[in-house]
């Protein structure tokens, strides 16, 4: 998604915490001169970048546990926001645990 914005840094909604797996796709694909912008919900994500308070944002519309995520692809037919990118994240997990357990 994007909206105009003539700073030399770009700012990116995402949703979620820092240190998110989206927050992480957003460094993969912009590199590391971006600000990112944390959002409670999907649509808050949307909402920022149409107020102006991001120039991009960054939304899941597929993962392999969930499938789609019908809930980005509603909102992007709602709102005059359009997809202009695609990162492919690949997500891996590892078990730690302590030799003793």
């Amino acid at each position: 998604m994007r909206r105009g914005g003539g700073r030399a840094m770009k700012r990116v909604a995402f949703q979620g915490e820092k240190g998110a797996y989206s927050e992480e796709a957003i460094y993969k694909y912009y590199g590391s001169d971006v600000e990112t912008v944390p959002r409670p919900y999907l649509r808050d994500v949307f909402d920022a970048v149409e107020a102006g308070e991001a120039d991009y944002g960054m939304v899941p519309v597929e993962n392999t546990i969930e499938g789609s995520i019908v809930r980005a692809f509603d909102l992007l037919n709602e709102r005059s926001l359009r997809a202009s990118g695609e990162e492919i994240h690949r997500i891996q997990h590892c078990l730690i645990a302590h030799l003793d357990s």
